[in-house]
């Protein structure tokens, strides 16, 4: 069972308001690795299909979580192991869970 509340994103759905300081770690790596591409959050943003180009930056601004059905196209971009991504997604947002992966 999850102990955590959800809040509602304006446009973007729910977003889960738990570890703050690992969700700030995983969007530093995205932010790493999009820099290294030399690709700015709006041109991410538009290979993830997002309409706005700054929900990259809320991500990788730790406010908010990479959404599941994201995995595997940001994985595909940014040259990571999806299972790795999923397992450290998951592990930021059912911590509880995640040692069944």
């Amino acid at each position: 069972m999850l102990t955590k509340p959800l809040t509602k994103c304006p446009a973007w759905g729910h977003c889960l308001l738990i570890n703050n300081d690992a969700r700030a770690k995983l969007g530093n790596k995205i932010r790493q690795a999009r820099e290294a591409c030399g690709w700015t959050q709006a041109q991410l943003g538009k290979m993830l299909k997002y309409r706005y180009g700054n929900f990259v930056g809320i991500i990788e601004s730790g406010k908010a979580e990479i959404p599941l059905e994201k995995i595997p196209l940001l994985s595909e971009i940014l040259g990571f192991d999806p299972r790795e991504l999923l397992k450290e997604v998951m592990s930021i947002r059912y911590p509880e869970v995640v040692k069944y992966l």
